[in-house]
This record gives structure tokens, C-alpha cells and sequence, in this order.
């Protein structure tokens, strides 16, 4: 079957009567068009144009040709459009899969406004600590925490975040208030971990650094809930700063060790997707969407 670029160059050879002018005109080379020509016929087994050393013209099979060539162009010409059209407005079902505290607080507040942008796409969400294999499942985006290693997809950081190290005034009343981290030993931690047991935990101040082995007798994997068990007054806990943004302006959390950074510092809040090659208006659209979200939120990557 004749390619569809050798059926443009016929048309513009017996536009121009000349293999030079269509040529220049596609930007291919004299021989180049006159090897093409002569495998269009020869796969037609039909002589589409006469040669002479003025003027290329058509044979009476290439007038036939031309006429249904062209209509056959123009058709491949209005899907192209017609499907540039339909892609330019988001559309379609979009699936994401995304870190359970951050979708909470980033995306599920501003799905409204998204939708109200955006009332041609329908918005999947399933949220999970761990999303594994995002393009067997089916998923468009994932939006995850935390570096990366050895990932075949697409990350495009959205924003970064740091963690702090806070208390209820409660828990900080009947314990008393650890002025550096080293006091954190004599202290009830509560750990972001599936398990209890030892963990550390990293400061840095200027070029000194520091690091505190804390003994956990309450261990979760969820930041919302860890969250609750601080307000409750179990004790102290290192949580992702937005989490808890709120709960320090009003006070219900106390911040510990504020001249401290908590390393590692940068945390990357990443979307992932499979390609950046043909990506979906859909797609694009979540991204641009909730990378603002992302930065008034936390802060912009470094």
C-alpha cells in the first residue's frame, strides 16, 4: 500500500510540473523524489506522470490518481485536526494513585475546583503508601514522596517538603520540654513506621549534626494518625511540616528544637507517568493543576 508521504510529493509534483519545485517544496532532495515517484508507480504498475525536459505532466491514469489521492490527503488531513481539536480539551478518565496524607491534603481539597475547570474529565483517586507497579495497574500519575531510585518513569517534583519535631502542650506540661535533641532519650517517641522498636533520628546545626536513637513504643504508618496520637498527648513525633501547618499556627502542637533542620531536608513531593511522549491533555492538566497546589502548599523545588 502506498505510503502516505509519497502521495503528498505526487501531488505537489503535478502542482508544480517539476520533481525540482516539489522537491524544495517538501525538502527532500531531486533524486530522492524521483526514487520515490518511480516506487509509487511501480507499486501501482501504473505510469502516473510523462517526463520531458521542460515539464513533468500526468498521464491520463495520473489524473484519475490525483483526483482520488487528493480527496484521500484531505481526509488524513481533517483527522489530524479533528483529533488536535479533541485532545485540546481535557477529557476522558484519569486515574491516580497518590500517598494517602498528602492526597488528603493536596488534592481532595481542591477536586472541586479541578472539576470545575476541567468538567470533561472524570477523576479516579486511590490512595495508598505504596503504589507499586502504577502502569500494570492502570494508573495515569502517581504522586508520591520522597527520592527515587531506579524509577523507568517520568518524575516531575512537584514541590518539597521538610519535617519538624513537635508535642501537645499537654504531653510537653506533664513531661517537661526537651531543649535539644540529645534529651529526646528521656522522652516517649512515636515512630512513622510499621513497627515499634529503635530508630534515628537526624539534626544538623550549622556543621554540627547529630544524631538521637529514639526507643518507640507506639509505631504507625499513617501521617493523619500519627498526627491524632501527638494531639492526644502520647508523645513526641517528627512529622512532614505540612502536615501539622495548622496545628503550630494555633498552638495545639508545640515545635521542638526550631534551630535545628532535620535531615535529610528537600523531601521531593513527586508525580510519576509513564511517558513524557504523547502525554494526554488529561494529564498535563492534573500536573500544571496541582503543581501550583503543591507550591502554596509546601515550597517550590530547589
Amino acid at each position: 500500500m502506498e505510503d502516505v508521504e509519497s502521495i503528498k510529493l505526487f501531488l505537489a509534483v503535478a502542482e508544480q510540473e517539476s520533481f525540482a519545485g516539489a522537491a524544495r517544496r517538501l525538502g527532500i532532495s531531486p533524486t530522492g523524489a524521483t526514487r520515490r515517484i518511480a516506487a509509487l508507480e511501480e507499486s501501482l504498475n501504473t505510469r502516473l506522470l510523462t517526463r520531458s525536459t521542460r515539464k513533468v505532466s500526468l498521464t491520463a491514469e495520473g489524473e484519475v490518481y490525483r483526483e482520488h489521492a487528493s480527496a484521500i490527503v484531505e481526509a488524513i488531513n481533517a483527522s489530524h485536526e479533528a483529533l488536535q481539536d479533541f485532545d485540546a480539551v481535557p477529557h476522558g478518565r484519569l486515574r491516580v494513585t497518590a500517598h494517602d496524607s498528602i492526597a488528603l491534603r493536596l488534592i481532595v481539597p481542591h477536586i472541586c475546583e479541578f472539576r470545575e475547570r476541567y468538567p470533561e474529565v472524570s477523576l479516579g483517586l486511590d490512595l495508598t503508601n505504596n503504589p507499586g507497579d502504577i502502569v500494570a495497574k492502570g494508573f495515569d500519575v502517581a504522586i508520591v514522596i520522597g527520592r527515587l531510585e531506579n524509577s523507568s518513569l517520568v518524575a516531575k517534583t512537584l514541590a518539597v517538603t521538610d519535617s519538624v519535631v513537635c508535642a501537645s502542650p499537654d504531653y510537653l506540661k506533664h513531661h517537661g520540654h526537651p531543649t535539644e535533641p540529645r534529651k529526646l532519650k528521656d522522652h516517649q517517641c512515636l515512630s512513622f513506621h510499621a513497627r515499634t522498636g529503635r530508630n534515628t533520628w537526624k539534626f544538623s546545626k550549622g556543621t554540627q549534626c547529630v544524631e538521637v536513637g529514639i526507643t518507640a513504643k507506639i509505631a504507625v504508618n499513617n501521617g493523619e494518625a500519627l498526627k491524632q496520637l501527638v494531639l492526644d498527648g502520647l508523645g513526641i513525633a517528627m512529622v512532614t511540616d505540612w502536615l501539622v501547618q495548622d496545628e503550630l499556627k494555633d498552638g495545639t502542637l508545640i515545635r521542638l528544637f526550631a534551630d535545628y533542620a532535620i535531615e535529610p531536608r528537600g523531601t521531593p513531593v513527586t508525580a510519576l507517568y509513564p511517558s513524557r511522549t504523547h502525554l494526554p491533555s488529561k494529564t498535563r492538566a492534573f500536573l500544571d493543576f496541582f503543581a501550583e497546589k503543591a507550591v502554596a502548599l509546601l515550597r517550590p523545588p530547589e
